[in-house]
């Protein structure tokens, strides 16, 4: 055949194959050491590579669905994931689970060597057993439920904070479940040790805000794995919802064009996804009647300090600011940093423009953000602003192109007609070009730009570095359009 004369079994369909390639990406040579950024470069093909599986999942065979579980638990046993992954990646185990309960016997023995190797993971198993609750058959509910409770009450107890936070969450979902449907036994057997539980959330405030946020959370309050099976909520909500930015959100107006071919439903049938916001949890050690240092550094995740343990506070201050950055991306600054090819001076830079709220940044590459010399200077800046990639043999052409979308083009350069920094007034829709380290800006692209704009100087060295450079304009921007005052 010539399908196996090119290498390709005959009975391996597409699906299977393509399902393979998205696999390679997301799910295999992966290390425990491994970390990744907000949306990143790596973060946003693992969550599309997550995205399509989920879709190919439909129409996988149960062999394959098999070796797919297998390495779903496998990665995020190993890997710590970024929320929209982790979220898809438990999604396709509940749907795997759902369609073959009798993988579910598998499912508790990697559940319980998960516990042994890596117990800060359990969080994500915690929550696949509590969202198949919502597909098991009612007359095997009862049942299920008290496997749930064996496995799930231990961890209640244990030492990780979010490990706690989610067992603890998830058995008051069971118990209200348990009620609910009136299964006597289960509460005959388990009364007394939920009752034990509950009687030290009374006793502690923290937790109990902890618990409340992360049960309001759209997750454990709202989602359900097969009523909101649509392309809706796997591309356009999940990662609303998880804080992706927004350039990764896909409307469902996009998938009009295949509304009659496809048997996944496009959007969905309720609003109660819609009517969620991304929701985080403040950290329960925090005294807020204190008096608190002002400079907070940025969280990182991981999976004893998850997003649940963000300040609340500020991160109504970045959902406030990167809300106004996207309403203004349209009319705001953008800084182009392409020629700019030391690690230290984009990630100072890319620093800079997320305090004074630039609308995008934009590199040579985006696989600068990885580098770890960027990441000491930018602190997690790349992830809470919007990042680019303009390669610098494009700058010309992608300069025609924003200024015949109305941007004033504005070079940071030294020239016969450069204008004084302190006497130039920014347009609001304004594009920042900013030079190389050794020779600043091509003499190619000058002719392109609308002005050339300096910063005064009295010293002997007539030059400064192109971080601080980039700061100066960027600050002087914010100031001449108010930004500074909030």
């Amino acid at each position: 055949m010539e399908s196996e004369r090119r290498g390709v079994p005959e009975a391996k369909g597409m699906t299977e194959l393509l399902a393979d390639c998205l696999g390679k990406r997301v799910l295999e040579n992966i290390d425990v050491k491994s970390r990744y950024y907000g949306n990143s470069h790596v973060h946003r093909l693992k969550q599309r590579a997550m995205q399509n599986l989920l879709i190919l999942e439909t129409s996988m065979s149960k062999e394959r669905r098999e070796q797919l579980l297998v390495s779903v638990c496998d990665s995020l046993a190993i890997e710590s994931h970024q929320p929209s992954v982790k979220y898809l990646q438990e999604w396709l185990l509940v749907r795997i689970l759902t369609r073959h309960p009798d993988f579910r016997g598998r499912m508790w023995e990697i559940f319980q060597q998960v516990g042994l190797k890596r117990p800060g993971c359990m969080g994500s198993f915690i929550a696949v057993m509590y969202h198949l609750t919502k597909t098991t058959p009612q007359e095997q509910l009862e049942q299920f439920v008290k496997e749930c409770l064996q496995h799930i009450l231990p961890c209640c107890m244990a030492q990780q904070f979010s490990v706690r936070l989610y067992a603890q969450v998830v058995i008051h979902k069971l118990w209200e479940l348990i009620l609910s449907c009136n299964f006597e036994m289960v509460v005959k057997e388990y009364k007394v040790a939920y009752d034990c539980l509950n009687s030290g959330f009374d006793q502690a405030n923290n937790v109990q805000k902890n618990l409340k946020k992360l049960k309001e959370n759209f997750y454990f309050h709202a989602f359900h794995p097969t009523d909101h099976f649509s392309l809706e909520t796997i591309f356009y909500e999940i990662p609303r919802l998880s804080n992706v930015s927004t350039d990764e959100w896909i409307a469902v107006s996009e998938f009009e064009i295949i509304k009659s071919n496809t048997i996944i439903p496009l959007q969905n049938t309720d609003n109660s996804l819609k009517q969620q916001s991304a929701d985080y949890s403040a950290d329960p050690t925090i005294d807020k009647s204190s008096n608190l240092q002002k400079k907070i550094m940025p969280w990182k995740c991981s999976d004893s300090q998850p997003e649940l343990e963000f300040f609340s506070e500020v991160l109504d201050d970045v959902n406030h600011r990167n809300y106004e950055r996207n309403r203004n991306r349209e009319e705001g600054l953008i800084v182009v940093a392409s020629l700019i090819d030391r690690m230290p001076n984009l990630g100072g830079l890319c620093r800079t423009c997320e305090a004074f709220n630039v609308s995008e940044y934009v590199l040579g590459s985006l696989k600068y953000i990885e580098d770890k010399q960027f990441q000491n200077l930018s602190v997690t800046a790349e992830n809470w602003i919007p990042v680019s990639e303009i390669k610098p043999f494009m700058l010309a052409q992608y300069l025609k192109s924003m200024k015949e979308g109305g941007y004033a083009l504005i070079g940071a350069e030294q020239t016969s007609n450069s204008k004084r920094l302190n006497d130039f007034k920014f347009p609001k829709k304004c594009l920042l070009l900013l030079g190389n380290e050794k020779g600043g800006i091509p003499a190619d692209l000058l002719p392109l730009l609308d002005e050339c704009v300096e910063v005064p100087q009295q010293g002997v060295i007539r030059s400064l570095n192109v971080h601080v450079t980039g700061a100066l304009f960027v600050w002087e921007y914010a100031r001449q359009n108010s930004c500074c005052n909030t």
